[in-house]
């Protein structure tokens, strides 16, 4: 199971490629403030979330240790890997504030 999480820009006429990710790591999420940013954003506008979504990777930052021991133990899902998935979801929230984002879970 995994978070498909993706921009669909009606004034421009285009749609993003999804970004993707393991469940596992709705743990992080939660600790790091950005679960609903993340899975309660469906429908809404990039530019509502993106303050909660970069504190939250600041957050997840400045505490490495914490997120690392979240680390599932099956190896699906890291520290890294929803730090890297983050700062991409930032970058397409910022670059695009007027989309709308569409969510499945």
């Amino acid at each position: 199971m995994s978070l498909d999480i993706n921009l669909k820009c009606d004034h421009c006429g285009s749609s993003r490629e999804p970004l993707n990710i393991t469940h596992n790591v709705s743990r992080m999420w939660r600790l790091a403030g950005v679960w609903d940013a993340l899975y309660g954003s469906d429908g809404r506008r990039a530019a509502e979330y993106l303050d909660t979504l970069r504190a939250g990777l600041a957050h997840m930052e400045a505490h490495p240790e914490e997120y690392e021991a979240m680390n599932p133990p099956n190896g699906w899902g890291s520290y890294e890997g929803a730090k890297r998935f983050l700062g991409q979801w930032i970058a397409e929230c910022a670059a695009h504030p007027d989309c709308i984002i569409e969510v499945s879970a």
